[in-house]
């Protein structure tokens, strides 16, 4: 199976004008679909059999229901009717993402902020898509809850192979940015399931090694590039990638990670 993996798209209809701070990096930045479309003609005339695409968080920026709307629209046409699967990121909002994504409504506040899990069946494997994303808390969180559902999907894989895929990192110091705090339940079970390789993002640069003993591979996003300078400031540069993979029986058997940069620079932002 041949299997696409993109991520941080960040994408608004709209972005506010701004010169200062990281307003002013969304405002720089080439339009994301753009980018996006730039990477999709290069993967597709590569690899015409991709089957799947991955998506790995952070969809849109603060987004409005619009905005995912406008963006699942935009992928459904030029994506030549392969599966899309996707994992929220920190900066998607549940309640948009749900009424603008999926096409549904919340019925209150505390169902609006639900973890959004997605569990799919393949001819070859199984995809588990496990939300760790909290709006607002850029380190992520597996709520309480997460555990459970995973242990629960993978009785249902049983002996099958499959891909798990979250959106934040779960490596240590990875890119200097802390990972999600992973409770080890979640990590025991990784590590015993039949879970072929591990799927995520949140640094936007592409890594590949391993956790719990299984293939991890980032990729790079399809929007900016964060790198820290000695004098504690972050410049951001306008890179975009992406990862695909070839699976035989649902173990990765190849993978290639693509990045693409014209040495743009956006702006270059002391966090205090």
């Amino acid at each position: 199976m041949q299997i696409l993996h993109i991520s941080d798209i960040h994408f608004r209809v709209q972005y506010e004008a701004a010169q200062e701070g990281y307003a002013s990096v969304l405002y720089r930045m080439t339009n994301p679909l753009e980018l996006l479309d730039r990477c999709l003609e290069r993967a597709f005339s590569e690899h015409p059999g991709i089957k799947l695409l991955m998506i790995t968080g952070d969809l849109c920026d603060d987004g409005k229901a619009e905005d995912y709307e406008v963006l699942r629209t935009w992928l459904t046409k030029n994506l030549r009717g392969i599966k899309m699967i996707v994992t929220p990121g920190n900066h998607d909002r549940k309640a948009e993402f749900r009424s603008g994504w999926l096409g549904m409504k919340a019925q209150g506040e505390k169902e609006a902020d639900l973890p959004y899990n997605e569990h799919w069946s393949g001819d070859e494997l199984d995809v588990l898509s496990l939300d760790s994303a909290v709006f607002g808390e850029s380190d992520g969180c597996f709520v309480q809850g997460q555990a459970d559902w995973l242990a629960e999907e993978l009785k249902k894989v049983g002996d099958r192979p499959s891909l798990l895929m979250t959106h934040h990192h779960l490596l240590d110091a990875h890119e200097g940015i802390r990972a999600v705090s992973c409770p080890a339940e979640i990590a025991q079970l990784v590590k015993e399931s039949h879970v072929t390789a591990v799927m995520v993002r949140h640094t936007h640069h592409c890594f590949a090694g391993y956790w719990q003993r299984k293939p991890y591979y980032t990729a790079d996003g399809m929007s900016f590039y964060g790198i820290d300078e000695p004098d504690g400031s972050v410049r951001f540069e306008e890179k975009y990638g992406y990862n695909y993979y070839e699976t035989k029986q649902g173990l990765i058997m190849a993978s290639e990670q693509r990045t693409f940069s014209e040495n743009r620079e956006l702006a270059n932002i002391i966090f205090f």
